[in-house]
């Protein structure tokens, strides 16, 4: 299955590599409450393995919807909505979400000052740079990112 080394090592062949990295995979899994002790996957793990694509992006989105800090969100936001002004909408502000985690871009180092309107283009203002994530899941994120860290180390 796998012909190239993971990293260039002296002592460590591919074989060991392979095991290296399967134990690591797994032991985040179940770190994560994504797999049981017996190996079958358990929560949200088909959605994380759905989104395998946009790892580790999947497993962020997982942690924020089982422990309920985006339904949360989109809650308090929506006591807030009013119907004309559509920034306020509850499906932009949970694309505004999603936009941080999913198939991120980085903007180009020099924008352009004027912005043309475009005919019926409703961007925000700060468009289109994405608004400051919600604190909740802003600290979810940094404490995911943290315990990963310390999981490699």
């Amino acid at each position: 299955m796998f012909s190239r080394p993971f990293f260039r090592s002296k002592t460590a062949d591919l074989q060991t590599q392979v095991r290296y990295q399967l134990r690591f995979s797994v032991d985040l899994l179940y770190k994560q409450g994504l797999l049981a002790s017996n190996g079958y996957t358990r929560g949200l793990a088909n959605i994380v393995t759905h989104l395998f694509e946009v790892e580790p992006a999947n497993i962020v989105l997982a942690r924020l919807l089982s422990k309920g800090l985006l339904h949360k969100y989109l809650t308090e936001e929506k006591k807030a909505m009013t119907k004309g002004d559509r920034r306020s909408h509850i499906t932009v502000k949970l694309v505004s979400v999603l936009a941080w985690l999913l198939y991120r871009r980085r903007l180009p180092s020099s924008l352009p000052k004027e912005r043309v309107q475009r005919k019926k283009h409703l961007g925000s203002k700060q468009c289109p740079e994405l608004p400051p994530l919600p604190p909740a899941i802003a600290k979810e994120v940094l404490a995911y990112n943290r315990r990963v860290v310390d999981h490699v180390q």
